[in-house]
């Protein structure tokens, strides 16, 4: 549905890579920036290609017997990092300002061993919800 949209508006989705990572949006084939991403809040840049800020909003109720934990994370983290290892991080914490760090410490150390000094931007939001 996201790659029907982006084709629709005129943008380009390369497939998966070694070389690129993820499938990743051109506003034209080879022309930047390369988001691995169709939906964005900030990268405005490719909102005429089909980028766009709208969320997918999914509704359902908690058990209020159980613990649950909400993660929100950039691209940066997510770059090496994968959803399930990064909710065993976020659960071994005994804060959640603690599994924020461990995120972000993790995240920048594996940007360091495969970039050297670049890395994506690196923002964790873990929130413990009763």
């Amino acid at each position: 549905m996201q790659m029907e949209r982006i084709l629709r508006c005129g943008g380009y989705v390369s497939p998966a890579s070694a070389a690129l990572g993820p499938p990743r949006v051109w506003i034209k084939k080879g022309e930047g920036p390369g988001l691995a991403m169709a939906r964005s809040l900030g990268d405005h840049i490719c909102t005429h290609v089909g980028v766009i800020p709208t969320p997918v909003v999914t509704k359902f109720e908690l058990d209020p017997n159980e613990e649950y934990m909400l993660l929100l994370a950039s691209d940066g983290v997510w770059e090496f990092i994968e959803n399930e290892q990064a909710m065993e991080m976020a659960m071994a914490n005994p804060t959640a300002t603690r599994a924020c760090a461990q995120l972000i410490d993790e995240s920048s150390r594996l940007w360091r061993e495969a970039e050297g000094n670049y890395r994506d931007d690196i923002t964790a939001i873990v929130v413990r919800l009763p």
